[in-house]
């Protein structure tokens, strides 16, 4: 608990000197936070609603800034939605499992030793798009199969 306490400190003031960083603060600047009753250091909610004016600026956007903006513009196309089911489901399987890496290379060492195959983590993954893919040529071609596919898709890249 303590190391998830401190992580989470550390990444606040990571993010608190991102913030001051990108909105360009500089330490001969007047002071750019406030104090809360707690005697923490807070960012004024008018920085807060001018990072976010900025972020939905196209000359101001950072790589990645675009997909949250355009999520909220407009309601995702079908195949946004595909992947943003996805990243949900490689989320929860990943606090129920662990990372997919760890979790397909037991799985394949235990079919390499029960059949004498040489799968790696990565090959295990293939595997399962294959399996899903052959689900969705059966009688039911159920939508989840096309989600499963793209999870499988990003687990087989996070195994490089």
């Amino acid at each position: 608990m303590a190391d998830t306490i401190a992580e989470l400190e550390a990444a606040n003031a990571a993010l608190r000197t991102a913030v001051e960083t990108r909105l360009g603060v500089s330490d001969d600047a007047p002071e750019p936070t406030a104090i809360d009753d707690a005697g923490e250091a807070t960012i004024p909610i008018d920085w807060i609603l001018q990072g976010e004016r900025e972020l939905k600026s196209e000359d101001c956007r950072l790589p990645g800034d675009g997909i949250i903006a355009a999520a909220a513009e407009a309601p995702p196309s079908s195949a946004e939605q595909l992947l943003f089911n996805a990243i949900e489901a490689i989320r929860d399987r990943r606090q129920k499992y662990g990372p997919p890496a760890d979790h397909f290379a037991i799985t394949a060492a235990l079919v390499n030793a029960a059949f004498g195959t040489s799968f790696c983590a990565r090959d295990w993954a293939t595997i399962m798009q294959l399996d899903k893919i052959a689900r969705s040529r059966g009688p039911v071609d159920h939508p989840d199969n096309d989600v499963d596919v793209a999870g499988y898709a990003a687990c087989r890249a996070e195994c490089r």
